[in-house]
Parts: C-alpha cells; sequence; structure tokens
C-alpha cells in the first residue's frame, strides 16, 4: 500500500511538473518539452539556417564590426568570439554603421520578443522597414543580414 501510494505521489508530481496536465487540459502557451516550439523555444534552439548564418558572418564580416541581433545570447552559445556586440533590432536601436541579425522570429512571423518588468512581451517586427531603408548583404530562407 505504502508502495502504491509513493510510486502514485512520484508519478504525479512528475506529469505536474513535466507539463502533461497543461498540455492536456490546454489554456496556456505550449511546453518546450512537449512541442519543440512556443516564447522560449528560439532561445534554447538554433536552427541550421541560424548556424550557417552565423558561420558567414564570422566569414565575411570584420572583426570589428558591430552586429546587432534580437538574441545574441544564442550567437554567443555558439561560439563566444562572433561579432555581436548588443541586442536589439528594432530600428531606433541599429545605427547606420551597424549590421543586423534578423532570425525566424523576425524574417518569418514578423514577431520581435522581449521582456518587460520581467514578463514576456510579443511586438510585431517592422520588417519592411529593413526591405526598404537597408542593404540585405545575406539571406536564407529564415535568417538575414541587414547594413
Amino acid at each position: 500500500m505504502r508502495t502504491t501510494l509513493a510510486a502514485s505521489g512520484t508519478v504525479l508530481l512528475f506529469l505536474l511538473f513535466t507539463g502533461f496536465f497543461a498540455q492536456i487540459l490546454g489554456g496556456t502557451s505550449p511546453s518546450l518539452t512537449m512541442n519543440n516550439k512556443g516564447l522560449y523555444y528560439g532561445l534554447y534552439y538554433s536552427s541550421r539556417a541560424d548556424s550557417q548564418s552565423f558561420v558567414w558572418l564570422k566569414e565575411h564580416l570584420p572583426k570589428t564590426s558591430s552586429v546587432r541581433a534580437a538574441n545574441f545570447n544564442r550567437a554567443a552559445m555558439h561560439d563566444p568570439n562572433y561579432p555581436f556586440s548588443k541586442a536589439g533590432v528594432l530600428p531606433l536601436q541599429v545605427n547606420a554603421n551597424e549590421y543586423a541579425y534578423l532570425d525566424n522570429a523576425q524574417v518569418r512571423t514578423q514577431r520581435f520578443y522581449t521582456y518587460y518588468d520581467s514578463s514576456p512581451l510579443v511586438m510585431t517586427f517592422p520588417l519592411n522597414y529593413y526591405e526598404q531603408t537597408k542593404n540585405q548583404v545575406y539571406s536564407t530562407s529564415s535568417t538575414r543580414v541587414y547594413k
């Protein structure tokens, strides 16, 4: 009886903390562990296009270049010696001498994720601004680099 109760309690806690119940019952954002998508997915997973773009940037930009990215932490995890200097790719954050690296969120879904008062904030990203006013120097199906 005790063994059954302890095992049942352990399984219940496991299902609760892994997001299984939230997945089944709904009402919450997708759990990264259950769906491989969601708000935090881009923070932990670099796609093949990201990796190819990082390699291209490292091979083709001068070492002293300033490159901005929406999530430069992901690039720094890929290689800490990347030229990414600052976060932020909104139009007022990027000056004329800097490169802007746009990832899947900005290119395909035109979204920009940030935090305000420790809460996630999702904004519509102005991709048209980059297409009309900046020079595109590199692109894949889901990433772009502008100057």
